[in-house]
């Protein structure tokens, strides 16, 4: 990703928090803390420090999950977008493994909504290949948790 996209939703991210009614300048401190945190570190810096230098890897996940350029860009930025909302509940930790699952799970919940024609068109697949493969993972799946129904 170009840096001037990650500025652009970095700007994003800020106007978001914006609180509504009054004007506010931003001048890479906004005084938003979270009680959890040291030093006063806001969502921002620790955004900053947890998220952003993964954002590579990130995009790297969410391009090899839906081999296109536009789509996994897309992801990365929802998933980014999640990755902040939650930024000042999550522990010190592996910060790139936490970002790495939102990239997943928004993945996942993108190609969710998707029928048989659209998952045809974005794999490349016969319609009539892609039923008989999601027939055949229910059926694992059915067969894992032992007959149980869905």
């Amino acid at each position: 990703m170009r840096t001037a996209n990650l500025q652009d939703q970095n700007e994003l991210i800020r106007a978001s928090n914006r609180p509504r009614g009054r004007f506010q300048i931003f001048s890479g401190q906004t005084g938003e803390s979270s009680g959890g945190m040291g030093g006063g570190e806001d969502n921002h810096q620790r955004f900053a420090r947890l998220v952003l230098p993964h954002l590579g890897d990130a995009y790297s996940l969410a391009r090899w999950i839906t081999a296109n350029r536009t789509d996994a860009e897309d992801i990365v930025q929802e998933a980014s977008l999640r990755a902040f909302r939650a930024i000042a509940s999550v522990a010190e930790g592996n910060s790139r493994a936490w970002l790495l699952t939102i990239v997943r799970n928004t993945a996942y919940s993108d190609v969710q909504g998707l029928g048989y024609r659209e998952i045809s068109q974005v794999t490349g697949v016969p319609i009539g290949t892609v039923m008989s493969r999601l027939a055949r993972g229910r059926a694992r799946v059915i067969k894992t948790i032992g007959g149980k129904s869905l």
